[in-house]
């Protein structure tokens, strides 16, 4: 343990029981080397939001989502805003039924609690006591979730990699493809086919998953629905309110409702952890 009471990285990692919890509070801004663990991992904030980098895709994981990533896959991990982090380290055997690859996955108010009692487990749990059942219940729960289209793949031609970092750094730019593929010095057809070519999508629907991940970053930062169309680049709330919902299953009100909750839970969480102590 550290001085602070916390676990140390290491001690988690070699831990012999097949599920065990790891928490963290960190700073917007903060960004990790790319790095692998021996272990699976279940990243899930509680509060704030990051995005994770695996190759050329991009994950981006918010309170109500968590990310999976398999044994040894090299990562890099970039907070956009503070955040409360509980990561699941996972042995073989407990992320055997688990995809190979990395997912964005649901997290149900069950699962939530299941990752903060996870953490609070000591590492060598009872086999047969409540750290037992939390383990056992939480696996169920991540392998009957439900996978999430979070994500953004970066094409590797370097003409339209620095295309698309610009775009994501400028969602609300409401400019043609045409003037795009003139920024990367190729025709507008040579443009498309790349993109389809490395991201599985056209330009416009590359594009449009852009904004709409960015639309519900700026909902998650507290931004109102209005705004959060405007980051997206839709003239029509309604228009928004119909591409949000097709995409993400949600209202952006209800997703905002729903970032709004969480915070106002964790708040409550930490009054009665104060009035306790």
């Amino acid at each position: 343990m550290l001085p602070n009471g916390h676990r140390a990285l290491a001690e988690v990692e070699s831990a012999t029981r097949p599920l065990v919890g790891y928490s963290e509070k960190l700073r917007a801004g903060y960004c990790t080397k790319p790095h692998s663990h021996p272990r699976a991992q279940i990243l899930h904030v509680i509060s704030g939001h990051m995005h994770v980098k695996v190759g050329d895709v991009t994950y981006f994981v918010f309170p109500s989502t968590a990310l999976f990533i398999p044994i040894s896959v090299e990562h890099q991990v970039f907070f956009e805003s503070a955040a409360e982090l509980n990561t699941l380290f996972l042995r073989e055997s407990a992320a055997a039924s688990l995809a190979p690859t990395p997912k964005v996955i649901t997290v149900t108010p069950l699962l939530r609690e299941l990752i903060v009692a996870a953490s609070s487990e000591p590492l060598d749990w009872d086999l047969s006591g409540r750290g037992r059942h939390i383990a056992d219940l939480a696996l169920d729960e991540i392998i009957h979730s439900t996978e999430l289209n979070f994500v953004i793949r970066l094409p590797s031609d370097k003409r339209a990699a620095k295309l698309a970092h610009t775009l994501m750094a400028t969602p609300s730019e409401n400019l043609d493809i045409e003037y795009w593929a003139e920024i990367a010095n190729v025709s507008s057809r040579t443009l498309t086919r790349i993109f389809q070519r490395e991201t599985g999508m056209s330009f416009v629907q590359w594009r449009q998953q852009v904004r709409l991940i960015k639309s519900l970053e700026a909902l998650a930062n507290g931004a109102t629905p209005k705004e959060a169309a405007a980051v997206g680049c839709y003239e029509s709330s309604s228009a928004f309110g119909v591409s949000f919902k097709r995409t993400f299953g949600v209202t952006p009100g209800e997703a905002k409702s729903g970032f709004a909750s969480i915070s106002t839970c964790r708040v409550a969480d930490k009054e009665s952890e104060d009035e306790s102590n």
